[in-house]
């Protein structure tokens, strides 16, 4: 075995050993949160098996932990990456803020964002997301690949949770991942050694020989556990290209390949020109590869759910059915409990008899469940985006509903803030590279040459928590207009157009709802013209009148002999033009 593959190997085991301490917290999160969608409770790559319908929550004696999770999992999709509604814009950085106001470019940008909308439906990516905001909540980390498909698409694939091991760049960012997951033989034989085509040469030197054999028995559908690396490459040759030598190492081997380590080798030996990997964390300590999450927290809370759950059983099945003592006559009667039964004995008096007499509160137990389902539903965030459905509209005001969700939002923060940096805005970032090589958008104006674009979000959860400058906005607005009645001078220190198109991106309006700089500049020149040509004209008017009267007047001085005494403006006067 070269060097090279002990290093691949070694890397495995350390990413391995360094998530050891983590998995026995990640099981107890996959028995009570997740149990048909983690993998640490067995041998990861086993995992996904043909057996998975196999009951796996049998402990389980409350769904709250599990229907609190739905709802974080779908709060989440809709509230920060909706495939209804935008949840990101496209932007100028670093230039001058009018220039983002241009026709020209917002209808660039614009056609951008709908592009790379239409390549999020159909790569998938949705479904990815969804997917991933479930492991997110569960053990704070959440992985996937995201890979160039075709010419144009691209394709996300979200990792089982237990399947992979993650590594962190010294700025914090995921970088390496290594992952161990099933493939038929058929599977590896297309993908290797007939390189996807099958009408290639095979090149049957990069797997064991026992897959040869077992290809050529027609034995296609046994599993083998493959393993992935994925990692930045150091040791490749600047200015090349091909696969072993991009930026992004990929390795494909066998785990269980052949005993003798000295004839282990690669599948395959390829790289990206853009790491694949899209991962992100609910809540990082330090320099910690794995995140915590909301499970965690909730996680005593669902133990103590499912221990008042088991009592409260255990107590109904007392009262229904209590222990009874029933004479040593009986031992071989057959004596039954069932309703409408008939049981002939000789004495009746030596019939069943309860051990003990209870009469147990059950109410009390009943509200301390109840507790205990808040708790879980409260450490889930499931209030959050429940809130307002479930508030009694009769007992309370718009404006408390906007605290309580303001409070809620102010704690979701720090998570919106993680999502967007490490998860939202590299893919982003992709989808617009994705679609601008791919020439569909034509070529970009010439504002855009040497710039760069950067992404805003503007989905339902961002915009809410923007939303909360909005009031102090409009309390400005209010304090100026206060002021303007008094002295309207005030009105000099309040740009009226840059507020409005600050409120409209605080609310997330659509660009192409607020007109650009250029056109209300147009629209207002073409306002004055028209306003200088009226006055014009209505001077033209009031000229041309007043011509009239003085040469109507001019002639009635020259006709009317004034009577003596009389000056000329009394015969003016007289006249009806004085």
């Amino acid at each position: 075995m070269s060097e090279e593959t002990k290093r691949e190997r070694q890397i495995a085991k350390s990413l391995k050993d360094a998530r050891h301490d983590w998995e026995g917290h990640y099981e107890q999160l996959e028995r009570n949160f997740l149990p048909r969608r983690g993998a640490f409770s067995e041998d990861p790559a086993s995992k996904i098996r043909s057996d998975r319908g196999k009951l796996l929550n049998t402990s389980m004696l409350d769904s709250t932990p599990m229907r609190a999770l739905r709802i974080l999992q779908s709060g989440l999709q809709a509230g920060i990456t909706s495939p209804s509604r935008p949840w990101f814009r496209l932007k100028l950085q670093g230039v001058d803020p009018e220039l983002n106001e241009r026709k020209a470019v917002k209808q660039y940008l614009q056609k951008a964002e709908h592009e790379m909308r239409r390549l999020m439906e159909r790569s998938g990516l949705y479904n990815m997301l969804h997917t991933g905001y479930g492991d997110l909540g569960v053990y704070g980390t959440e992985a996937a690949i995201i890979e160039d498909y075709s010419d144009y698409d691209l394709r996300g694939s979200q990792l089982v949770a237990g399947t992979y091991w993650l590594g962190m760049s010294d700025d914090r960012n995921v970088d390496t991942l290594y992952r161990e997951f099933n493939l038929t033989v058929n599977q590896i034989v297309g993908r290797f050694v007939f390189k996807g085509q099958r009408y290639s040469d095979p090149d049957w030197s990069v797997v064991p020989n026992r897959i040869m054999e077992m290809y050529d028995k027609g034995d296609i559908g046994k599993m083998e556990t493959t393993a992935q690396l994925i990692v930045p490459r150091h040791d490749r040759y600047d200015g090349k290209m091909d696969g072993p030598n991009k930026p992004i190492a990929s390795k494909y081997w066998l785990r269980d390949d052949d005993r003798d380590m000295t004839k282990q080798r690669l599948l395959d030996n390829t790289g990206y020109s853009v790491n694949p990997i899209s991962a992100s964390r609910w809540n990082v300590n330090g320099y910690e590869v794995y995140g915590t999450s909301p499970a965690m927290e909730a996680l005593p809370d669902v133990k103590e759910l499912m221990a008042k759950r088991r009592e409260y059983t255990e107590l109904l099945k007392r009262m229904n059915r209590p222990p009874m003592n029933a004479h040593s006559d009986l031992r071989n009667s057959k004596f039954s409990l069932m309703p409408s039964a008939v049981n002939f004995m000789a004495d009746p008096t030596k019939g069943l008899i309860p051990a003990y007499q209870t009469t147990p509160q059950l109410g009390p137990l009943a509200d301390d469940i109840q507790q205990s389902k808040d708790a879980v539903w409260s450490a889930m965030y499931a209030d959050l985006f429940m809130m307002i459905s479930q508030l009694d509209r009769r007992q309370i005001t718009a404006t408390e509903i906007d605290e309580r969700r303001e409070e809620k939002l102010i704690a979701l923060g720090p998570v919106l803030e993680r999502l967007h940096f490490e998860k939202l805005k590299p893919l982003v970032e992709r989808l617009f590279n994705r679609v601008t090589s791919s020439g569909v958008l034509g070529p970009p104006p010439e504002e855009l040459s040497d710039v760069d674009v950067d992404v805003d979000f503007v989905s339902m959860l961002a915009q809410a928590q923007k939303a909360v400058a909005t009031g102090g906005m409009e309390r400005f607005a209010g304090y100026v207009g206060n002021l303007v009645a008094v002295d309207q001078n005030a009105i000099d220190k309040f740009d009226i157009d840059q507020s409005i198109d600050e409120y409209a991106d605080m609310l997330g309006v659509p660009p192409s709802v607020v007109r650009s700089d250029d056109e209300v500049s147009a629209m207002r020149e073409q306002r004055a013209e028209a306003q200088r040509v009226a006055m014009q004209n209505e001077q033209a008017v009031q000229a041309t009148k007043a011509a009239q009267q003085g040469a109507q007047a001019a002639k009635v001085m020259s006709e009317a002999d004034s009577p003596r005494g009389q000056s000329p403006l009394d015969v003016l006067r007289q006249a009806g033009l004085g």
